[in-house]
């Protein structure tokens, strides 16, 4: 069902999450370019659809969630307001900077992998409080803006716990292990370890964030853990959920903008790939692979390939043992197994205006009224990660 309606009654930490999330997705901000009165966006209007399965539960969870959300100048312009969200100043510079602390931990998995994990935390806090972990998209890091906006809705606003997991900036450590970190959509071994790592010492509220990929890749634990997931909520923003064909996004970028996108994202991976060059060719079948191959084939594969699909072609798929891409994308199309597994209550943030989410492949009232656990909400404006 579609539910709609202010409240401003709480239900307690899971109530508290999805606030956390909608204040960091949607809040205005710090530094906006041009101050003018901005117009409320609702859940009484087009602006905001919510799908959820209408139990009592339900209700009390979407009816936590009041008018939160403004349309900052320019971001009905999907390009502007993914732009923004990437070039704007870090919000630690603010006030509320002064409120936290940030420091970075490295962890060493049994696989032999260091991953890099950013904890924000309140100045003064308690050993028990609520944690949220957070996940970057395919080529960002813990000090992007959306990033931080994030950590400090829930480290200063909140007061609770935030941490963020590098996963781009994983270190293989001994020579038969290969991970790519940040290029592959069906890598969660640092997540969960990550994970039960927390777990380890922290009994209370325990949740995730995922932006874009790393929301694709946040479901991936959902889909793998099931009723043994160690986490209690969960939510992703701008994530795309299916890579079949149907996400022409994915597959058939067309114009100018598009491809574009495409070409920033992929210079951002080589640059990756050349940074992790020697771990990565320790693998047999990567060392094998056309970017590593110090042939005339090899340079034209670095000149050019200017898609995603090009780097999973490349390399991706060999590593996780797949014939080919569609085989890949297809495994990593995660709705339908999301819906038919999901045992936490679960948050999916999207944008009708989404340029790497076409709306063909939005969520919606099907998905919700499948699992109880599903809350799906799909905005008019938003862009890709560009409303924070």
């Amino acid at each position: 069902m579609r539910l709609s309606g202010n409240s401003s009654s709480s239900t307690g930490p899971l109530g508290s999450l999805i606030a956390v999330a909608s204040a960091s997705v949607f809040s205005v901000a710090v530094y906006s370019i041009v101050f003018r009165p901005r117009r409320p966006i609702t859940k009484n209007r087009d602006d905001i659809e919510v799908y959820t399965k209408g139990t009592e539960r339900n209700k009390r969870i979407i009816s936590s969630a009041t008018d939160l959300f403004c349309e900052p100048w320019g971001f009905s312009n999907p390009h502007f307001a993914s732009f923004l969200a990437q070039v704007r100043f870090s919000p630690f510079r603010g006030q509320w900077g002064q409120k936290v602390t940030r420091k970075v931990e490295h962890l060493t998995t049994p696989a032999g992998c260091d991953i890099e994990v950013e904890f924000v935390e309140p100045k003064e806090s308690g050993h028990d409080i609520p944690i949220v972990i957070i996940l970057h998209g395919i080529n960002g890091g813990s000090r992007e803006p959306y990033v931080e906006q994030a950590a400090l809705h829930i480290a200063a606003e909140k007061g609770w716990r935030a941490v963020i997991l590098n996963y781009a900036n994983m270190k293989i450590l001994h020579e038969q292990v290969c991970s790519l970190g940040g290029t592959s959509l069906l890598d969660g071994g640092d997540l969960n370890y990550l994970i039960s790592y927390i777990r380890k010492s922290h009994g209370g509220f325990l949740g995730a964030v995922g932006f874009s990929m790393g929301g694709a890749k946040l479901v991936q634990y959902l889909i793998r853990t099931r009723e043994h997931c160690n986490l209690d909520a969960a939510c992703t923003i701008s994530s795309p959920l299916d890579f079949t064909e149907r996400n022409d996004t994915v597959h058939k970028p067309e114009g100018l903008v598009s491809r574009a996108y495409h070409f920033m994202i992929t210079a951002s991976l080589k640059l990756w790939i050349v940074k992790n060059y020697n771990e990565l060719r320790k693998h047999p079948k990567v060392s094998a692979s056309k970017p590593f191959r110090r042939t005339s084939s090899g340079l034209l594969w670095w000149i050019q390939s200017n898609k995603v699909t090009d780097i999973d072609d490349a390399i991706t798929i060999h590593t996780k043992g797949y014939a080919n891409l569609n085989q890949y994308y297809n495994d990593a199309t995660c709705l339908d197994r999301l819906r038919d597994h999901l045992h936490i209550p679960f948050l999916c943030v999207t944008a009708k205006n989404d340029p790497f989410v076409p709306r063909e492949i939005l969520p919606g009232h099907g998905e919700a009224e499948a699992n109880e656990n599903m809350f799906v909400v799909n905005t008019r404006i938003g862009s890709h990660i560009g409303y924070w």
